[in-house]
This record gives structure tokens, sequence and C-alpha cells, in this order.
């Protein structure tokens, strides 16, 4: 197959998980005390959680605007077409420095560039359904992939939401945590890559009723649907277990990558279910 698909770091797969088509990933950037990391190939996740607990200063940026070019100028003479998917607009600015290189570098007749809309699991669902349907000869298009996401939802609990509010990136969920910042939502996202509250739990016996009855209700009309799971510190995978149990399938488990637990906490774990 002749074309090539390159997708920013915030899309965690299951681990060892093999694609059909060649996948590059760009890696969005971490400043901790000052020091620069490439997300997922100069650190790991467990590194940064670690670094989170630490109280250590972290940000992160924007893939590295002369690596991307240099990428994509690369895989435009190899391919004759590159597909570029990013994570939600709605909560970086990855896709509007791509689509700059783009533009600035002449690249739009080689390179195809999509909101994901998504980001994480969630993001994962989506290239796998993009590269699904490339293999099988469908033409892709915005339309297809915000069809995808509205095929899928993802459930994300957060311990601590200090790390969304304190980076900014917390939506519609703003007015909610400055009014009872010490309940605890059940997140999710809306068509737009927006996050939302989905549901509120008060304890761990609620917290996993809660999953399991969100997911039940979403593939309610759903002959068969696919669950695949995340966590953040090892502590957070015992919540999953039950939930797996319960509903009696997985397939596939990641862990929250770097850039995306800088924002949530390490205290992260989420499902996705949606159609196969």
């Amino acid at each position: 197959m002749d074309l090539s698909i390159v997708v920013d770091s915030s899309m965690d797969p299951p681990k060892d998980y093999k694609w059909q088509v060649p996948v590059h990933i760009l890696p969005l950037r971490l400043y901790i005390d000052g020091q620069e990391y490439r997300d997922k190939y100069d650190i790991n996740e467990e590194q940064v959680y670690q670094y989170i607990l630490e109280g250590k200063k972290i940000v992160t940026s924007l893939p590295n605007m002369k690596e991307t070019a240099e990428l994509l100028l690369d895989l435009s003479k190899k391919y004759s077409k590159v597909i570029v998917l990013t994570l939600s607009q709605k909560l970086s600015g990855t896709f509007n420095m791509v689509k700059s290189v783009v533009e600035n570098f002449d690249l739009k007749d080689k390179v195809d560039l999509y909101d994901s809309r998504s980001v994480s699991g969630k993001f994962f669902y989506v290239l796998t359904r993009l590269t699904k349907d490339l293999v099988n000869g469908r033409s892709i298009s915005q339309k297809n992939i915000d069809e995808y996401n509205k095929d899928a939802k993802i459930f994300m609990f957060l311990n601590n939401l200090e790390y969304l509010k304190k980076g900014g990136r917390i939506g519609k969920l703003s007015a909610f945590i400055g009014k009872v910042f010490n309940m605890k939502p059940i997140i999710s996202l809306n068509k737009d890559g927006e996050l939302y509250k989905a549901k509120i739990v008060r304890n761990d016996k609620d917290l996993v009723q809660s999953m399991v009855s969100l997911a039940k209700k979403f593939t309610a009309t759903m002959q068969d649907y696919v669950l695949y799971a995340g966590y953040g510190q090892e502590n957070m995978k015992r919540y999953l277990d039950e939930i797996i149990s319960i509903l009696g399938k997985c397939d596939g488990l990641a862990r929250v990558g770097p850039a995306v637990a800088v924002h949530a906490g390490p205290e992260i774990f989420g499902i996705l279910v949606g159609k196969p």
C-alpha cells in the first residue's frame, strides 16, 4: 500500500499492537524542570508518573516544527500519500502546527491532515477504524473520522482533577470543577473532542458499577463491540480488572502515555467501547 500514516504521541495503543499500514509517531514534547524530552522516545510513562508525584515542574509542548517538516518531506518522497491524524484541536494546537507545515512546504497534494477529535485510547480506536478502511480501499475524509467518533465512547476516571485544572484543558468541565472540585467525575469526550462530565461517583463501588453501566448503555443496540482499556499508575489497574471481569471481554490493554499523564495525572484509568 503506497501510503503512510503519521499520528502524534498522544495516541495510546495497547502494547505490541501491530498496524496494517506504516504508522509513524510524531512526538509531543515535555519540559521537566526545564529539560526537554520527546514524548515516548526520551522518556516513558513510569518515569513521568514518578516525576509528577515528586512535584517536578512539567509542561507539555507541540511537536518540534522542524522535525515535523523533515518527517513529512521524507515520507512524501517515499509514499504517494501521507495521512496525518492529530489529537483533538480542543485539547492541543498540534493540528494547526502541522497545517502550517503542510502549507509552508507546499505539501497539500501529498499530505492529508485530519483532526481525530480524540485523545489517548479513543485516538487509538479512531486510527484502527481509519486503517481498516484504508486496507479495504475506502476513501477517507473528516466526515468518516467524525463517524468513527460517534461509533465509540470513552469513559475516564481521574482521581485528581488538579492536573487538568493546571493544564487549562478542561473545556466544558471548567464550570463543574469550579463549583464542586472535590467530587469525582467520570469524564468523556463529545463529538467535537472536548471533555465533559459523564457521571458523578462517590466511592469505588459506585465507580465500577457506573463504568459498567455506561458501557452497557452505549453498546445496548450493538450485536458486538470492542472494549479497550488503559491505566496510569499500577494501582489503578485493579478497577479495570473488575470492570473487565464483569463485562467479560477486553480487546487490548494500554498504559496512559507521558504527555497525556501530565494533564490527566498518574491516577487515571479508562475504558472505550465501540463498534468493531
